[in-house]
């Protein structure tokens, strides 16, 4: 039989809706005797559940999923693995045996296979209020940015590294985290791959100097919602704000 994974380097891509790259691997006496690779667009999961099902590919295994997606791969007869995340060998090696994926491969904060925990419902927000974390030691940077988010309605909080931030979103939700190129503790990239790790239906936006090419090489997978200029204006804060209020909508 064969089995599909959403990668990213070398483990499950956190986010399918950005997820680009797939493995196609053949089972054979609980053993993977071949693999290869597809690339697919996200936004039309529809084709993706027509290139599996010609492939003859009748399982997903997949990292966080939005409900379109999930239903659609169901609507075309494809068995969807949800919310799994760790090493691509690993868990390839544990599916071909024949267990079960779950608990041991779950997203944390995800309860079963079919659905995960959303941390920042409208039960849990602490005002109706939009709410963004900035994480940065150089506020005056995101003066602007900060002011026409305000003036929009939105709230804003500030954290100044990688780890204050992480440990104030397991306390208080948010609905987008504006992250900083360089924190004290680590690189904004690398906060955003340890944030999708515990949490992965968060929304991002990051802060990078790197060209088209080299962000979409570097990020690719990470579901991040808008690269930032190194001192965003309000045009910048009007282009995430108009994202994110679509995102919420849905």
């Amino acid at each position: 039989m064969k089995v599909a994974v959403t990668v990213w380097k070398e483990r499950i891509s956190p986010v399918f809706d950005a997820s680009r790259r797939l493995l196609i691997a053949e089972i054979e006496d609980r053993r993977i005797t071949d693999r290869s690779y597809v690339i697919f667009d996200p936004e039309m999961p529809s084709n993706l559940a027509k290139i599996l099902s010609e492939l003859d590919v009748p399982v997903l295994i997949c990292g966080a999923v939005s409900q379109v997606p999930a239903n659609i791969m169901a609507n075309g007869g494809i068995e969807l693995i949800p919310f799994i995340t760790g090493e691509v060998d690993r868990i390839l090696e544990v599916y071909a045996r024949g267990n079960p994926l779950a608990p041991a491969f779950l997203m944390p904060g995800c309860h079963d296979g079919d659905r995960c925990a959303e941390p920042h419902s409208h039960e849990q927000r602490s005002n109706p209020l939009t709410q963004l974390l900035f994480v940065t030691n150089q506020k005056n940077r995101f003066a602007a940015m900060q002011a026409e988010i305000e003036a929009r309605d939105g709230s804003v909080a500030w954290a100044t590294s990688g780890l204050d931030a992480l440990e104030r979103l397991k306390q208080t939700p948010a609905d987008l985290v504006v992250v900083d190129e360089n924190l004290d503790d680590m690189p904004g990239l690398t906060f955003v791959e340890r944030l999708v790790a515990v949490n992965p239906m968060i929304n991002c936006a990051l802060v990078s100097s790197l060209s088209g090419k080299e962000y979409h090489d570097a990020s690719e997978g990470l579901g991040i919602l808008m690269q930032l200029p190194i001192e965003p204006d309000r045009g910048d804060a009007k282009q995430l704000m108009a994202h994110l209020n679509q995102i919420l909508k849905r």
